[in-house]
């Protein structure tokens, strides 16, 4: 592989899958295009950044995991982890390019994961809080899959926080700073959305791609890395490398990022997004108060004003505020 491509690291085994999340568009502030940040998690290499060569793999080519086996794993991951994970709380840190504009957010989350208990069926459901950067610190965001017609609720801080905003999770608003919806959030539907993308992948010849399986460190957390590299933009892929990092201990994906091709010839790979879950804590017995706006642990104004309603077109500083 070429020494331009980010983030190489010593080989070693392994497969996995990942994650992406949601930032709710509720905010206008948004931070002024900066340089990507590479290293908004901790991260140590075995390399040096600056070189980054890759090492020999311990692996001969006949032993070394193909993509299919790696999918494989995946799978495995996934059915696991939908077996066995009912919810989890995590400090998530998102990075990603929305337009020309590169955003980093850093919140706290509960998540619970979809199932049916006999009779008893547990929806999907998402709580965010965010505390860096200072602009949108407060901003709470809760989404039900069952509850309020499917749409999510939200809130500023200070004198934006008039009142609590009840948007579509796939609208212009709840979309003016986010890559994906909240409906994509969480561990298990990004398990599922890097299968499919290693599933498109496997339908290409093997000379069109190149996996590498490594070691690697997120914060203190040793983890197993894949990356996989797409070398040709001649198919409709909306990636050029992807990797993720799974928790050796946990077994589950902590990290995940991916890159676009160069935007000019000789150029290094451009950074999409990227998604940690940082201390990760599983089956934490999250109840639905958890999940409830009313919750005296959390800051949502009464008065709820809903998207496309007179109320909400009315207040006419919305779309200062939501620039």
């Amino acid at each position: 592989m070429n020494s331009e491509y980010p983030y190489r690291v010593r080989n070693t085994a392994w497969i996995s899958a990942v994650l992406i999340v949601v930032l709710i568009g509720c905010s206008g502030d948004s931070d002024p295009p900066a340089k990507p940040a590479r290293n908004a998690v901790e991260r140590k290499e075995t390399t040096s950044a600056d070189k980054r060569p890759t090492p020999p793999s311990p692996y001969s080519s006949s032993d070394a995991p193909t993509l299919s086996e790696a999918l494989k794993i995946a799978a495995d991951i996934h059915d696991r982890f939908k077996q066995s994970v009912r919810d989890y709380t995590c400090t998530l840190v998102t990075e990603e390019l929305v337009g020309d504009q590169f955003l980093t957010r850093r919140m706290f989350a509960k998540i619970c994961n979809p199932r049916s208990d006999g009779k008893t069926k547990v929806p999907f459901r998402v709580y965010l809080k965010f505390t860096a950067p200072e602009k949108v610190k407060g901003r709470e965001v809760l989404f039900v899959a069952n509850l309020h017609g499917g749409w999510l609720r939200a809130h500023e801080t200070g004198a934006r926080g008039i009142a609590t905003f009840e948007l579509n999770p796939t609208g212009a608003w709840a979309m003016r700073e986010n890559r994906h919806p909240i409906t994509e959030t969480g561990i298990l539907r990004l398990l599922e959305q890097l299968m499919e993308k290693g599933k498109a992948v496997e339908k290409c010849p093997k000379e069109e791609f190149e996996v590498t399986l490594g070691a690697s460190e997120i914060e203190t957390r040793k983890c197993q890395s894949l990356q996989i590299v797409h070398k040709n933009r001649d198919h409709d892929f909306d990636f050029h490398i992807v990797r993720i990092d799974i928790d050796d201990k946990l077994r589950v994906p902590i990290h995940y990022e991916a890159f676009d091709w160069p935007r000019q010839k000789g150029g290094k790979p451009v950074l999409l997004e990227a998604y940690s879950y940082l201390d990760l804590k599983l089956n934490t017995r999250l109840t639905d108060d958890d999940f409830q706006y009313d919750n005296s642990a959390y800051a949502f104004p009464r008065r709820v004003i809903r998207e496309g309603t007179l109320a909400f077109r009315s207040l006419g500083f919305l779309d200062k505020l939501f620039q």
